[in-house]
């Protein structure tokens, strides 16, 4: 071989060296976090369901409640009772009451007395 061939050839030697320890690097960084972020803010949660909701999502994921009429004494979204976003039945004999909706560690999350 000459001696020009043989530093062609490490040179492209060492190109592929070179490229195989950056694609290795570049493989075991940290992948992107994927945000799951539901809310920022108590208001951005609703109920699941219209009424006697147990349940809380986010606002784009909540029901059309606007021509839902709850039984008396329940609720489940937004001007159900008295205009308050409830959760739940205070007549319901397994009602443990009427909770609420809260943004709880970036989570849609049914908060109960």
């Amino acid at each position: 071989m000459k001696r020009g061939q043989v530093t062609i050839f490490i040179l492209v030697g060492l190109f592929f060296v070179g490229a195989i320890i950056l694609f290795v690097l570049l493989k075991s960084a940290n992948p992107p976090v994927v945000e799951n972020r539901e809310c920022t803010v108590d208001a951005e949660c609703v109920p699941n369901i219209c009424c006697n909701a147990r349940l809380c999502v986010p606002v784009d994921e909540g029901p059309d409640c606007s021509n839902v009429e709850c039984p008396p004494g329940c609720a489940g979204h937004i001007g159900n009772l008295n205009g308050e976003k409830f959760l739940g039945c205070i007549t319901d004999v397994n009602s443990i009451g009427l909770g609420s909706c809260a943004c709880v560690n970036e989570k849609c999350t049914p908060v109960f007395p």
